[in-house]
């Protein structure tokens, strides 16, 4: 995991929330200056590393962003 992508991991663990990716990108365009590419770049790689995983909300349909939390446990 690169030094960006576990600053994008702690801010999941930090909260202990799922977020859209409208939210995240708020939060981080806000905090790091990143565009939205950058952002996707970060979290596509960390969905491929399997630390994060999309997931739809049953009651408003909404796509959220959620850290697998065995990797918040120690085991990166």
């Amino acid at each position: 995991m690169t030094k960006t992508e576990m600053q994008v991991m702690e801010f999941f663990w930090e909260t202990g929330k799922s977020y859209t990716f409208a939210e995240l990108q708020k939060y981080f365009t806000e905090k790091k200056g990143w565009k939205k590419q950058t952002l996707n770049t970060y979290l596509r790689n960390l969905h491929m590393k399997e630390f994060i995983k999309n997931i739809v909300t049953k009651d408003d349909e909404k796509e959220l962003l959620r850290y697998l939390e065995e990797e918040k446990d120690g085991k990166l």
